[in-house]
């Protein structure tokens, strides 16, 4: 093949790329999924793009290296776990099927918030009081969301409160001395990890304010 041919297949190869999320390979394994089932989402992905919403098993065989009944029963599981859904839509009188990949989307989505929040909360808190926060009010930041208290529900008392001029966060505190009702308990994001990551937020100095505010007060 000569190297305008070949110029020509690639520009062909090019033009037919599916665009795939980086963050999909980067967050797959911590969705529980492995790399047959990513293979298998970037077939249903290329197949769309090709005008096939709805491949079957047998046509996904057909191009990978996994057997029918394998297929089949992936399929069924991505649709079980939430990564997958049927969608339906009449057009002309006739029914339209295929799979849609928006729940996967939604997954990746909250996998990449739940790992900038802790962050962004006290980048926002900081920003608010116009002071780095302290390894103290880290650790009270934890404790809030400890007892259920949202990321959205500490800045909203926090903002009301500058607004008053409070900038103490142990003043805070007092707004949010009761879980609210709705409160429930969290997980893994509210642990010895949290406060880690939290505190690897750059910061040009450290200063502790509660303690400047106890020596002020005495």
């Amino acid at each position: 093949m000569d190297e305008e041919a070949l110029s020509l297949l690639a520009r062909v190869l090019e033009e037919g790329a599916v665009s795939v999320p980086v963050a999909l390979f980067r967050h797959y394994a911590k969705l529980g999924l492995d790399e047959r089932d990513v293979v298998l989402l970037l077939h249903l992905l290329a197949f769309r793009h090709e005008g096939d919403p709805l491949p079957s098993p047998r046509v996904l065989a057909s191009v990978t290296t996994m057997a029918e009944r394998d297929i089949a029963e992936r399929l069924r599981s991505l649709v079980d776990r939430g990564f997958l859904a049927i969608e339906r839509h009449e057009e002309d009188g006739a029914l339209f099927e295929g799979y849609s990949l928006h729940p996967l989307y939604l997954r990746l989505a909250t996998s990449l918030a739940n790992e900038v929040r802790p962050a962004s909360l006290v980048e926002r808190l900081e920003s608010l009081l116009g002071r780095p926060l302290s390894v103290t009010e880290i650790d009270l930041l934890a404790a809030w969301r400890e007892e259920g208290w949202e990321d959205g529900e500490i800045l909203r008392v926090a903002e009301e409160a500058a607004a008053g001029g409070i900038r103490s966060l142990r003043e805070v505190a007092r707004f949010l001395s009761r879980p609210p009702a709705s409160a429930r308990k969290r997980g893994a994001r509210t642990s010895d990890a949290w406060r880690q990551e939290a505190r690897e937020v750059p910061r040009l100095v450290q200063y502790n304010w509660l303690e400047a505010d106890e020596e002020g007060e005495s």
